[in-house]
């Protein structure tokens, strides 16, 4: 609005000088006109003739008064446009603003309300605005459409669950290491800024249980994605 009222107020004190310039040329061209004539030299005359006479040597002036008169209309003409056109974008800038903060809001909201209904996760644990923007990178822009570092991060979630499940069932040589599982589940965590620490066996495996049922959540209710984390096979 400051914006707006700073520009309408540098249009009118422009028009002023403008229109003062215009003022100041037109009485010159015109004294300079009759000078040239000779009219000022001449006796007070009001015949037909005199008169006719006197406004053909104006001739000059009315066309500089009419150009001046166009020129004007049309820097009006044009800075109502732009005006127009401005008031438009910041219309449209404050509209996405307005989808982005509310967006997030409701997604924090949304992983407070989740985070408290499980007895293992804390809500300090998450970074919601981490999250929140790598699901949905445009929300700035007021596009909501997920993110593909956020589906590939599913996949990358996924990809950690299923090594593991393989090591457990045999199909990889080496047998399964809860520690290095842990570090590997935490690490990738990280990246979408959910923080697990390192527990024992059981309470991380719980913890990891929570914590996957809450992407689930998540992705299905918040971001309508049709991915699910795999089922674990390893505890």
């Amino acid at each position: 609005m400051k914006s707006n009222y700073s520009e309408v107020k540098a249009l009118l004190n422009s028009l002023k000088i403008y229109l003062i310039v215009s003022a100041i040329l037109t009485i010159l061209i015109a004294i300079f006109s009759l000078g040239k004539a000779g009219l000022f030299s001449q006796n007070i005359c009001f015949t037909y003739q005199c008169i006719d006479s006197f406004f053909s040597e104006l001739t000059n002036v009315i066309s500089f008064v009419d150009f001046a008169l166009k020129v004007l209309v049309s820097s009006v003409t044009i800075f109502g446009i732009y005006h127009a056109l401005n008031n438009y974008l910041s219309s449209i800038d404050a509209s996405r603003s307005n989808i982005h903060l509310t967006h997030l809001n409701t997604f924090k909201d949304y992983l407070i309300s989740e985070v408290s209904s499980h007895d293992r996760l804390n809500i300090k644990s998450f970074n919601f605005f981490k999250w929140y923007n790598i699901a949905f990178p445009l929300s700035r822009n007021g596009k909501l459409d997920i993110g593909v570092d956020y589906e590939n991060w599913i996949n990358e979630l996924n990809a950690e669950i299923k090594i593991s499940n393989d090591l457990v069932q045999g199909v990889t040589a080496s047998g399964y290491d809860y520690k290095k599982h842990q570090g590997r589940m935490i690490k990738v965590m990280k990246k979408v800024g959910i923080n697990c620490p390192r527990l024992h066996r059981n309470d991380f495996y719980e913890l990891e249980g929570e914590v996957m049922q809450l992407i689930n959540k998540v992705n299905m209710e918040f971001c309508f994605l049709d991915k699910k984390i795999f089922k674990r096979h390893y505890n």
